[in-house]
């Protein structure tokens, strides 16, 4: 098993949009612990207003460097001041930071600058692990990017959502707290580092989950424990189960993630069950966005089943107009039951698919 990473993450806040910050900062927290975290850039200039929400929301220092006015009759000579500023500031911080603090073993560095090949190598010369994550304007298999010991690009990183948990009430529509929950524990799942393909340590899932919700409470979810909590899911979930393999020496309890559609051979199923599965996985239905709350809501359909849904499982050109009102065109995943005793029961689910073009204007 391989020892949890301390990092120190560098970002260059002036190349590198704050758009990605949230899946950036997901990655890094599959490695191990972060012990700093700092974002450099003149944060006078208008370019770096994005990342204010970041250093204000996140636990991110925000590292004031002044560019330099030299050259001012030349534009070409003035951008690459300003570059150089911001560079050299990370260099001499991330050297500093290496050679002062010897239980930090790894360098992450966020940036997509070209600059950096020489300060890489450094801190490779000083016995340290350097990470890279950056846009593939870096130059795919670049002298620079060869320099890391791992570089990441930001286009193959998976999406994460920040607030999925958080802009649920907790007293008010508790099948949506329950299928948010279960969105929740699938990015975290997704998020961290695999024995198998789809098999984790429980322990390495426990520590994602508190580093991308760091006031986690299992009692939140009636649960008093994760192995509790992913046998709570695999019971209420359409979509995955979790199977939990315990052993005699504790620590090593893996959790083996599978599609619920997988988890029963066909044979065992009768034509008329199968049938239906079929069916379903093919129904798709037209209806309107009624209630949002958050990236989840609410769809109705002609008949006035009602469903859930999740923004981030609709295709990303649409996303944003996914408002009430919105007519849409659906997967169903889960039928509604009007017979059901609660609204988590008698809800359906849907993946939006696209907008309903038969009702534009």
């Amino acid at each position: 098993m391989t020892e949890d990473k301390k990092i120190a993450v560098f970002f260059d806040a002036e190349n590198i949009s704050s758009k990605y910050f949230a899946k950036i900062s997901a990655k890094i927290n599959s490695y191990g612990d972060i012990l700093v975290q700092r974002a450099y850039a003149d944060w006078s200039m208008d370019n770096s207003n994005g990342w204010e929400n970041v250093v204000r929301e996140n636990p991110v220092q925000a590292i004031q460097q002044f560019h330099s006015r030299k050259n001012e009759d030349s534009k070409k000579n003035e951008t690459a001041n300003k570059a150089q500023d911001v560079d050299k500031a990370i260099i001499m911080d991330g050297v500093e930071i290496s050679i002062k603090n010897p239980e930090i073993n790894t360098i992450c560095l966020v940036a997509s600058d070209k600059g950096y090949s020489d300060f890489v190598l450094k801190l490779r010369s000083l016995g340290k692990y350097v990470l890279g994550i950056g846009e593939k304007k870096s130059g795919e298999n670049s002298r620079y990017v060869k320099t890391f010991n791992e570089f990441i690009y930001i286009e193959d990183l998976l999406e994460v959502e920040e607030n999925i948990l958080t802009q649920i009430d907790k007293k008010n529509d508790e099948g949506l707290k329950d299928f948010a929950l279960e969105k929740f524990i699938s990015q975290c799942f997704e998020q961290t580092t695999k024995n198998g393909d789809e098999t984790v340590l429980l322990s390495r899932l426990g520590d994602t989950i508190l580093r991308q919700k760091s006031d986690f409470n299992y009692r939140d979810f009636d649960s008093v424990s994760l192995v509790q909590l992913l046998e709570k899911i695999s019971k209420s979930s359409d979509e995955y189960s979790y199977e939990i393999k315990k052993y005699e020496k504790p620590g090593l309890e893996t959790a083996t993630r599978k599609l619920k559609s997988s988890e029963v051979k066909p044979e065992e199923n009768s034509y008329v069950d199968r049938l239906e599965e079929n069916l379903l996985k093919e129904k798709e239905i037209k209806g309107e966005i009624f209630k949002c709350i958050g990236n989840f809501g609410f769809v109705r359909d002609e008949t006035d089943g009602e469903y859930y849904y999740y923004r981030g499982d609709a295709p990303k050109v649409i996303q944003e107009k996914l408002r009430k009102n919105a007519k849409v065109v659906c997967k169903v995943t889960k039928e509604p039951d009007s017979k059901g005793v609660s609204t988590k029961d008698r809800n359906g689910r849907v993946e939006i698919l696209a907008l309903d073009e038969s009702c534009r204007e």
